[in-house]
């Protein structure tokens, strides 16, 4: 293999939408932001802008940034980090709404077995139970804030399911394997 030959590579539909998201400028080619981002290296303040592309382009800018927190994870190779596991979730579900609304949108109409992994309105989460408290994510959809780690996987999984993507190799929780 030579440096500057070309290859023919299969890429999933939510890895090309994650590339052309961190995009600095719309005649930037995915080529062109893989080589950046590898020379970016892993330095620990970085900063990562994404602006949504094509069709979503009326999202606005979001900055991500490197941080810590007690619950780690990653979304299509962006890593995520909170202090709570309802925070966790909620970041997840704005990761994923930057690339593909829709999944978010499939997601809602799941459910796990008491709740509504995500709503649009806070009372639909906890079918009608008002008085269990709910968060609202940056993108407007509601998520429980009493949830567990097994309930975290369970809608991490749906949330896979809804959006066709794998766990544990485009969503991972703890890093695991």
């Amino acid at each position: 293999m030579n440096i500057g030959e070309n290859f023919l590579v299969e890429l999933s539909h939510s890895t090309v939408a994650l590339l052309m998201s961190q995009r600095l400028h719309d005649a930037e080619t995915v080529d062109q932001v893989i080589r950046r981002r590898i020379t970016c290296g892993s330095e620990s303040n970085r900063r990562i802008t994404a602006t949504p592309k094509a069709a979503h382009a009326h999202t606005p800018q979001t900055t991500l940034s490197m941080k810590t927190g007690i619950y780690t994870g990653e979304v299509l190779g962006r890593e995520i980090a909170s202090d709570t596991l309802a925070s966790f979730f909620a970041e997840v579900i704005d990761t994923i709404h930057d690339v593909a609304p829709e999944a978010v949108a499939n997601l809602a109409q799941m459910r796990a077995r008491t709740r509504a992994y995500v709503a649009r309105t806070p009372a639909a989460v906890h079918a009608g139970r008002t008085d269990l408290p709910t968060k609202k994510t940056s993108s407007g959809w509601y998520v429980s804030e009493n949830i567990g780690q097994k309930d975290l996987v369970r809608a991490l999984e749906a949330l896979c399911r809804a959006a066709d993507l794998s766990y544990s190799r485009d969503i991972r929780f703890g890093y695991e394997n």
